[in-house]
C-alpha cells in the first residue's frame, strides 16, 4: 500500500539522521508522542485535517515539541510532513519508526496469542523458545484469544509459530 511506502521513507530518512546510540533516546520520544495523540484524539484529528491550516498544525507541532521534549529532527520531521500534506500518514509513519529502530537494534516485536492467561515464568519460557528462531531482544505482546483452544500462536510480520493443540493435532493427523 501506499501509505507503508510513504511511512517507510519518511522512518528510513529519520533514523538515518542518528548515530545507533541515540535511537534509544529516538523511541522513547517516538513512543511518548504515540502515546500523547492516543490519550488527545482531537488533536490528532486537527493534525491530519484537510481542512485546518498548516501555520495552526506547525504552531501545535511546536508547542508538542516543547512539552514532550522532542528532539530537533523528529520536530522537523513533524514539520515536513505537515509541509509535504504527508501528516495524515503520522500514526503510520510513527510505527515505522519504531519498527525500523528495532531493526537496527535487532529487537523482534511479536503477538502472543494464548486461550488462558499465563504467569511469567510462561512468557520468558515462550521467549527463549522463539529466541531459537530470532537473535536478539524478543518482545511479546500478550492477548487472550478464545479460538485458540490450548498452547500458543507466535507471530509477526516475517515469522509466525504455531504451538497450538489444534495445529499439533492436525500435524499428527497427516502423518497417518
Amino acid at each position: 500500500m501506499i501509505k507503508n511506502i510513504i511511512a517507510r521513507r519518511y522512518s528510513i530518512a529519520l533514523i538515518n539522521a542518528f548515530k545507533p546510540a541515540e535511537l534509544k533516546t529516538l523511541e522513547n520520544e517516538v513512543d511518548n508522542f504515540i502515546k500523547f495523540l492516543q490519550d488527545n484524539v482531537e488533536i490528532e484529528e486537527f493534525l491530519i485535517s484537510p481542512i485546518a491550516e498548516n501555520k495552526f498544525k506547525r504552531e501545535i507541532i511546536s508547542k508538542l515539541a516543547e512539552g514532550l521534549k522532542i528532539c530537533e529532527k523528529f520536530n522537523n520531521l513533524l514539520i515536513i510532513l505537515i509541509d509535504k500534506d504527508r501528516i495524515y500518514f503520522l500514526k503510520d509513519i510513527c510505527r515505522e519508526i519504531i519498527s525500523q529502530i528495532h531493526q537496527r537494534l535487532d529487537i523482534y516485536d511479536f503477538e502472543l496469542l494464548t486461550a488462558h492467561t499465563i504467569d511469567l515464568e510462561t512468557i520468558k519460557k515462550i521467549k527463549k523458545f522463539v529466541n531459537r528462531y530470532v537473535s536478539g531482544e524478543v518482545r511479546l505482546k500478550y492477548s487472550i484469544d478464545k479460538r485458540i483452544k490450548g498452547g500458543f500462536l507466535v507471530y509477526n510480520k516475517n515469522l509466525a509459530i504455531n504451538a497450538s493443540i489444534e495445529n499439533s493435532l492436525s500435524n499428527f493427523k497427516r502423518e497417518f
